[in-house]
């Protein structure tokens, strides 16, 4: 735990000490969670541009968006735009209450929506459905249950004011952000940002501990879009799940991501898993380090191996 609590400290010192130049505000941080007893809700990232805050991902959860909403009132700004790295409602659930307290914001979101609203996010809130009616389902996770179908059944709330199809600047007052999108990474559609005035790219999924998440991704896009992100001058990536990390902590996790990709196509997954833990340990904290095997062995035994699945969007 101290070695995360120094990581992490280290990580915001360097966020911060690029506002030494004047240029340009860091970005403040609002960290996500993957707790066991619930389900999880992404990082968010807010910018300051002079015509108002650029939020980067909404979370899931009412506690999480109210920190959203009480960091703008702090610094007495708009929430000029939303920017969604994907659709995965961990990222997208607070849309809805940011749109309400703020109904002339735009959001930013690849079309990539429109299909998992009809596909992806329509299979599971049926199933949520179906579990609501089950006596076995635990009330803990009946609430969040709750939270994705009332997303769902809102879907205005989800798609895009504006479609990002591909690379493009923010129009935003005073801070040049620039919206990339990936090829069948994470989902059929991310966005990554990259803040040149910071060197901080925020990169949702393509990025996450304890194992890449690979329900709705792609491997082979997915390792495209990590060495894309390397090949800008990056000093620090803000990960969808995890701590922020510095140049050489992101070469860890992209190396550890290839040679797990290596490992699951011919060798052991219990192996396999075991080397990513081993590979990208040093990245996480103790928690995570409990779960990353059985996370990475889930993810090779189901999605890797099973190209023909359901989620799988590399075709």
């Amino acid at each position: 735990m101290a070695r995360r609590i120094l990581f992490l400290t280290i990580s915001l010192i360097a966020l911060g000490a690029c506002a030494k130049s004047g240029d340009a505000p860091p970005p403040h941080y609002i960290a996500g969670a993957v707790p066991g007893d619930r389900a999880p809700d992404g990082a968010s990232v807010i910018f300051e541009a002079e015509d108002g805050l650029i939020v980067i991902d909404t979370g899931r959860h009412p506690d999480h968006q109210q920190k959203i909403l009480d960091y703008a009132k702090m610094r007495g700004a708009p929430i000029a735009a939303i920017v969604n790295t994907h659709w995965h409602l961990d990222h997208t659930g607070g849309n809805a209450e940011l749109r309400a307290a703020y109904p002339g914001l735009k959001v930013y979101a690849t079309g990539a929506v429109g299909a998992a609203l009809e596909g992806f996010l329509a299979r599971g809130r049926a199933m949520n459905a179906e579990a609501l009616d089950d006596p076995e389902t635990p009330e803990s996770q009946k609430a969040d249950m709750r939270l994705d179908m009332e997303a769902v059944d809102h879907p205005q709330a989800l798609r895009p004011d504006i479609t990002v199809s591909e690379r493009m600047s923010l129009p935003a007052k005073g801070r040049a952000l620039e919206l990339n999108v990936t090829d069948h990474a994470a989902t059929a559609a991310d966005i990554w940002v990259w803040d040149p005035a910071t060197k901080t790219a925020v990169v949702g999924d393509l990025v996450t501990l304890p194992a890449p998440f690979f329900d709705t991704g792609c491997a082979e896009g997915w390792a495209k879009a990590l060495n894309d992100i390397a090949a800008k001058p990056v000093e620090r990536v803000i990960p969808g799940h995890g701590a922020p990390m510095d140049a050489k902590a992101f070469t860890t996790y992209r190396q550890a991501f290839e040679n797990l990709i290596a490992c699951a196509s011919d060798q052991g997954s219990n192996d396999c898993a075991e080397r990513w833990a081993r590979d990208a340990g040093g990245l996480m904290s103790e928690a995570e380090k409990a779960s990353a095997v059985p996370y990475a062995q889930y993810y090779i035994d189901h999605i890797l191996r099973n190209p023909k699945a359901v989620w799988a969007l590399c075709e």
